[in-house]
């Protein structure tokens, strides 16, 4: 199943014509079946756009991507050290001309300092039964050296800002293991069934390989909201969606059930994003590890789909 934006031209037939002229040449084709994907279109409903196109290098500009219309409000190197840095895409199989790179840097008796770009309000928040559609590009490259390290303070992509830690909507955790793959949690503390508060991603995600993450926001109620995900590789051929996010109860439930979770303060952290490290509560680490971001974007029309 190939991941597309959510619009399809049957199913838009008085726009077909108009879908048709902004569908441009496939960005990759799946092995099994060769479905094309069909990127976003570059509509009304694009909120916020990074692709850290502006430069390479660590100066504001660079990492706040300030070109861009909305550029990201804040870039916070940490307490320790150069921890962000915009470098070209090279190698690392992003569809980007640069990505944005994060480092899990040693600190003596003590975790990473805590390190991200993040953006606070930066839109409107939309109506019920409205949606948010977020991605991110996503490379996780901690060697298995560093040995396991645990998940719960490991949320380096989230709705919580500095400026605002009350926020628990969402929030991206990964856990790192020694064969060269991590495991991947779909965190909604505020879900009103605990069963559904950490949804784990029944697959495995590899180390040192790029994969597009997207996930949506439905406002269900003034309070509350559903949470949808779908996972695909650097081609955004898709991988994993809800019925693979799986509760750690036993019982079989999934994402794909549509659990109630409760919106804080009637949903102004829907209006944050952060990535970076998050300063995970790891101890001590024997040498400094690096991630990679690319391609962030928020949409309120549609799944952002692949980068284009």
């Amino acid at each position: 199943m190939a991941l597309l934006a959510g619009r399809t031209i049957a199913a838009q037939n008085a726009r077909a014509m108009s879908l048709i002229t902004r569908v441009v040449a496939p960005i990759a084709r799946r092995a099994a079946g060769g479905t094309a994907i069909i990127p976003a279109p570059a509509g009304s409903g694009l909120l916020f756009e990074s692709d850290w196109a502006t430069s390479t290098g660590t100066t504001d500009a660079a990492l706040r991507d300030t070109d861009k219309t909305l550029p990201w409000d804040t870039a916070n190197q940490g307490s320790v050290g150069i921890n962000l840095n915009v470098i070209a895409t090279g190698a690392l199989d992003f569809p980007t001309t640069n990505v944005l790179e994060v480092t899990y840097r040693v600190r003596a008796g003590a975790g990473p300092p805590s390190c991200e770009c993040e953006i606070l309000d930066g839109w409107t928040v939309p109506p019920v039964n409205g949606s948010l559609y977020y991605r991110t590009y996503y490379r996780n490259s901690i060697a298995d050296a560093e040995g396991a390290l645990a998940f719960p303070s490991h949320h380096p992509i989230q709705a919580e800002a500095s400026a605002d830690g009350t926020c628990a909507e969402w929030g991206w955790k990964f856990g790192i293991d020694t064969d060269g793959t991590y495991d991947t949690i779909m965190d909604m503390p505020n879900a009103q069934d605990s069963a559904y508060r950490r949804v784990e991603l029944n697959g495995v995600m590899q180390k040192d390989t790029t994969y597009i993450l997207e996930w949506q926001v439905k406002r269900t109620a003034s309070t509350t909201h559903e949470m949808h995900v779908r996972i695909g590789d650097s081609n955004a051929s898709q991988l994993w969606s809800d019925a693979d996010f799986v509760s750690p109860d036993g019982g079989g439930r999934t994402l794909a059930d549509n659990p109630v979770i409760s919106t804080t303060s009637a949903s102004p952290c829907l209006e944050h994003v952060m990535v970076g490290n998050n300063g995970p509560d790891w101890g001590e680490l024997s040498t400094n590890h690096l991630v990679y971001y690319g391609a962030v974007m928020v949409r309120d029309d549609d799944w952002a789909g692949a980068f284009a």
